[in-house]
Formats: C-alpha cells, sequence, structure tokens
C-alpha cells in the first residue's frame, strides 16, 4: 500500500506544485482583500451602498463572505481529484503492470481513496492556516469569525469529498479513458438528487428570482437584481453542516465498497 500511495503522489506532483503557488497566492489575495475591505476601495465601496441604501450591513458582510470563501474553494479544489489519478493510471498502462504483481483491486482502489484522502486533508489545513491568519491574526481586520470560517470550510470539504468519491466511482464504472465523463456523470447525479431533495426550496428560488429580474428589468434605470435569496440559501447549507457532513460520510463510504465490488468484477478498471 506505501508503493501504491508513493505512486499516486507522484502522479499527482505537477498538481502539488500548482497547489503550492495557488496557497500563497489565495493567501496574498484574501489578505489583500481583508486590508482593503478595511481601508481602501471596498471600504469605500461598502460606504457608499449603505448611504444610498442599496445594500443592508447583513448583505455587505455576507457578500464579504462569500468572495472569502469562493478563494478558499481553490486550494481544495486543486488537489482533491481523483480523476487525475485514473487518468495517469490509465495512460501509463499502470493496470496491465500491476495484473503482473502481487496486487489485489481492493488495494489498487483502496489506495486511490487514501490517496485523495490524504490530499483533502493537505487542503483542509491550508484553508484552516489561511483562516487563522485573516480571523485571528489580523483579528483588527477581520470579515470572519475563525469559527464561520472553520464551519465553512467543513462545508467546501464536504463538497469536495462528495464529488471525489462519486467521481471515481463513476471512473471505475465507465472504465479507462472516460474520466472526463465520469466527471460530468457526477455533476449531473449531485444536481439532480440536490433538485429533487430541495424541490420546494429550488422552486421557492426560482419564483423569487424570477420576480426579482421582471421588477428590474421593468425599471428605467436597468436591472437590479436583489441577491438575499442567494445569502438565504448560502447560510440554509451552513446551518445544515452536521447534517452534510454525514452525507458526505455515507456516500463515500457507498462509494468506496461499491468501487472495490464494481473493480473485481470489471477487469482492467484499475
Amino acid at each position: 500500500m506505501k508503493g501504491l500511495l508513493i505512486k499516486n503522489l507522484m502522479c499527482m506532483k505537477k498538481r502539488i506544485y500548482v497547489f503550492a503557488f495557488l496557497f500563497v497566492g489565495v493567501l496574498i489575495m484574501a489578505i489583500m482583500y481583508v486590508v482593503s475591505a478595511k481601508y481602501g476601495n471596498i471600504a469605500l465601496a461598502y460606504q457608499n451602498a449603505l448611504a444610498e441604501g442599496g445594500e443592508d450591513e447583513f448583505n455587505i458582510q455576507a457578500l464579504s463572505e462569500i468572495v472569502l470563501l469562493v478563494v478558499m474553494i481553490l486550494p481544495i479544489a486543486e488537489l482533491v481529484d481523483g480523476t487525475k489519478l485514473f487518468a495517469s493510471d490509465s495512460k501509463a498502462g499502470f493496470a496491465k503492470v500491476a495484473a503482473g504483481m502481487p496486487l489485489s483491486i481492493g488495494k489498487r482502489v483502496s489506495s486511490f481513496f487514501a490517496t485523495t484522502l490524504i490530499l483533502l486533508g493537505v487542503g483542509i489545513a491550508a484553508d484552516v492556516f489561511i483562516a487563522f491568519v485573516l480571523s485571528v491574526v489580523l483579528a483588527d481586520m477581520a470579515l470572519i469569525s475563525f469559527g464561520d470560517f472553520i464551519l465553512s470550510i467543513v462545508v467546501i470539504a464536504c463538497v469536495m469529498a462528495m464529488l471525489n468519491a462519486l467521481n471515481m466511482l463513476f471512473c471505475i464504472i465507465l472504465g479507462p479513458g472516460k474520466e472526463q465523463k465520469a466527471t460530468e456523470t457526477t455533476i449531473t447525479v449531485i444536481t439532480i438528487g440536490l433538485i429533487l431533495i430541495n424541490i420546494k426550496k429550488v422552486i421557492w428560488f426560482a419564483k423569487n428570482l424570477i420576480i426579482t429580474l421582471s421588477k428590474g428589468f421593468n425599471q428605467a434605470e436597468g436591472p437590479e437584481v436583489e441577491i438575499s435569496t442567494v445569502f438565504d440559501i448560502i447560510g440554509w447549507i451552513k446551518d445544515k453542516a452536521a447534517v452534510l457532513l454525514i452525507v458526505t460520510l455515507a456516500i463515500s463510504a457507498l462509494s468506496y465498497v461499491a468501487s472495490i465490488f464494481i473493480a473485481k468484477r470489471k477487469r482492467g478498471a484499475v
């Protein structure tokens, strides 16, 4: 298993290098954003928005949180992508080499999941460090508390882990060379699942968006789209972080078991 993990990490070497540069870049951009939001042009824009009555303090705080969290998705997203492991194995023809070695299919599949779990941990650690700098080291300028950062990081990690687990499952189901299709299938399945589970919330959001857009485009000064409904949905997701964590663990476990089961019956999948 140790050799497989080393092999997998070597396959991800380029992405790890990109992650290192991305981590430094995200940290610098986040610090610049926080400083600007406190003393610079972003702070001035917020003051003008408050003065004009275009946004209230809650919306401005939520907007700041969204900007920072979107940026903080990047380090984890860069590392946690099991499809790259499958693509590297497929390109190198490792399945044929492994067939002549004393390596069980279960161990090979486990190594994929273990590798992405290790990389997920590295991505989480990077985001926690950024959160610590932004909320503790720069406490006087903090836009988000450390606790809220951690909660958001948990949500981000859960979503990425869920995507990755399903990606790897579909990579095994579809076979070598179908990694892009596996990703598309995963996104489709999750989108449909979320819509079905939250159908009432989706209908409510769609109605509010249509009404908002209609009002905006009917005004002479141009469209004015309210984004409070987006903030409501983001707040709802964070409130359900514990449920999301449980769902992620369940989906990851099922994907792992199903991946081994299918791989053993589908020779050449890994």
